[in-house]
């Protein structure tokens, strides 16, 4: 998984392409980890993820807890497989889906 990193603003806009699994998922969350230590508002731009395990699902609950305290989590573009997931896991009820 490869993982693009834009300054949008005072925001951090994430794309990461490919796969969110349980080899690329400590990546991913270490990545948000980061970008949350630089900006309060973050956008994570899940066009281009193609799959999601509950690896990444996890790395997604632990940034919205950190996000909510004083900050903006976004994700947008979700699709396909990926949308799916977020549904059936309820991911869609508390997670900002644009």
């Amino acid at each position: 998984m490869v993982i693009e990193k834009k300054q949008d603003g005072s925001a951090i806009v994430l794309i990461p392409a490919g796969l969110i699994d349980t080899s690329s998922a400590t990546d991913f969350d270490n990545e948000i980890e980061d970008s949350l230590k630089e900006t309060k508002n973050l956008t994570i731009d899940f066009s281009k993820v193609t799959y999601i395990s509950s690896s990444g699902l996890r790395a997604l609950v632990k940034a919205q807890k950190k996000a909510s305290v004083d900050g903006v989590l976004k994700i947008t573009n979700v699709r396909g497989a990926v949308k799916e997931v977020f549904d059936l896991t309820g991911f869609s009820e508390f997670l900002s889906l644009e």
